[in-house]
């Protein structure tokens, strides 16, 4: 027999009618979930709504981690990722020479867990094709990227070795946008496509800072043999200081 205080707790917990002299009442206990804050640790946002080409990328986080273009500089596109808030432009790569230079900020050289997204849609996809990178530098080796490799989606750290989550990329992804987000929780590379994880990689080598800018469309730094230029479209760049979880990716995703 339970005690009619174990009922009511009971019931309270389950959520089902407490009856009482007076008749049956319900009282649901609700645990609501915390809303998802995709603004904590945003260290870089860059919406490249700029309506001109040449114009500085401003970032929108308010942290002043603005990109600067190449001589020949990205333009922008009416083509646009299918988002829910006003999206004014894209910005649109010819693989050959176009580039942000976003510099190497304190606020930007970071090391540990990191989250790097940014909407795609690619066009050139031989050889690598940096989306979004911090260095590369030799001697240390250090980089850390979110880039295409002959058709294969990397999210990976670099220190003489690749430490990546990879995914090969669908044959029909250059007919449309994607979102692609890597993440480094401090035991495994993930990379996400459209929220979804598709590549995961367990590895104790995190992410580290870099001696050398960080860049949208190429490798962040000056390096005439392999620059590695992206070619196609980009979009809503964002890098924050620690690593977004599934729902949070997911959320992005649907912004």
């Amino acid at each position: 027999m339970i005690a009619s205080s174990h009922r009511v707790l009971l019931a309270l917990l389950l959520g089902a009618p407490v009856v009482g002299a007076c008749g049956e009442t319900t009282i649901s206990i609700v645990d609501p979930e915390e809303p998802l804050d995709l603004t904590r640790g945003l260290l870089l946002h860059l919406p490249l709504d700029e309506t001109e080409a040449g114009m500085i990328a401003v970032d929108a986080s308010g942290n002043g981690h603005d990109g600067t273009p190449s001589a020949t500089p990205p333009t922008p596109s009416l083509s646009l990722p299918p988002v829910a808030f006003a999206n004014e432009r894209s910005l649109s790569f010819d693989g050959a020479g176009q580039a942000l230079d976003l510099g190497n900020p304190p606020g930007l050289d970071i090391e540990g867990p990191v989250t790097v997204a940014a909407w795609t849609r690619p066009q050139l996809l031989d050889g690598w094709r940096n989306m979004v990178a911090h260095g590369w530098h030799h001697v240390p080796n250090q980089e850390l990227a979110l880039r295409i490799s002959d058709g294969v989606y990397e999210f990976l750290s670099w220190d003489g070795v690749d430490h990546a989550a990879t995914m090969v990329m669908p044959a029909g992804d250059p007919e449309g946008w994607h979102h692609l987000c890597g993440v480094y929780d401090g035991q495994s590379y993930y990379l996400y496509r459209d929220g979804q994880l598709v590549g995961e990689h367990a590895d104790s080598l995190a992410p580290m800072r870099v001696d050398e800018a960080w860049a949208v469309g190429a490798r962040g730094a000056a390096d005439a043999f392999d620059p590695r230029y992206y070619g196609g479209l980009i979009d809503e760049v964002r890098v924050y200081g620690r690593a977004l979880s599934a729902d949070e990716v997911l959320a992005l995703f649907h912004l």
